[in-house]
């Protein structure tokens, strides 16, 4: 009866791996640390342009799965792919690949236009890496209070990251209602990263 049980439960889970279709069973298999399991369910529907399914194949690549090694330039590929689909997290990846040259000569422009788009679209992490970034005036025209009011709005949209760097700077009124603002119109944030000059 043991092995019945056991049997029928391997089923179900299999079953509800699946309910979400291939790509969420290979994402499922990827957090579960099985590389192959998830390469085989990823790659077709990557290969045939799902950027979703593009996404979780260059986080296989970028982590050390058991079963696949972590190889950046084929993350760099599949976040690429992703990226240009305009998918916000494989913005994210993506210059955070280019910041750090991995799978990809570094390039702190790549970088920032990378994590611009994806700010756009109100990805927490790539908000608060561009608001470092222009706070400190690295690669960009420095604003302090536009590069803290970015991280505050990457600290209320869940940037663990973003809330640690406010904790410990402060929060001016100018940033705070910048964030406010943004955070209620998107056009006037994408406003705002269109106005961040990108330095060579």
């Amino acid at each position: 009866m043991k092995c019945g049980s056991a049997l029928i439960a391997a089923m179900l889970y299999a079953g509800l791996a699946w309910a979400g279709g291939p790509v969420e069973a290979g994402r499922a298999a990827l957090e579960r640390g099985e590389g192959k399991q998830a390469l085989a369910h990823l790659l077709p529907q990557a290969e045939a342009g799902d950027p979703e399914a593009c996404y979780w194949l260059g986080r296989l690549y970028f982590y050390d799965v058991p079963g696949v090694p972590a190889d950046y330039a084929k993350a760099r590929r599949w976040f690429s792919r992703a990226a240009r689909a305009g998918h916000a997290d494989a913005q994210y990846k993506l210059g955070g690949l280019y910041f750090a040259g991995r799978g990809v000569r570094r390039s702190l422009p790549q970088a920032i236009a990378w994590w611009r788009r994806a700010a756009r679209q109100g990805q927490a992490e790539a908000l608060n890496n561009l608001g470092a970034l222009v706070a400190l005036g690295k690669g960009v025209k420095q604003d302090a209070e536009l590069g803290l009011a970015l991280q505050i709005l990457a600290a209320r949209k869940g940037s663990e990251a973003a809330q640690e760097n406010i904790a410990r700077k402060g929060a001016s009124d100018r940033a705070n209602a910048l964030a406010e603002q943004w955070a209620a119109s998107p056009a006037a944030l994408a406003a705002a990263l269109a106005g961040v000059e990108i330095f060579p």
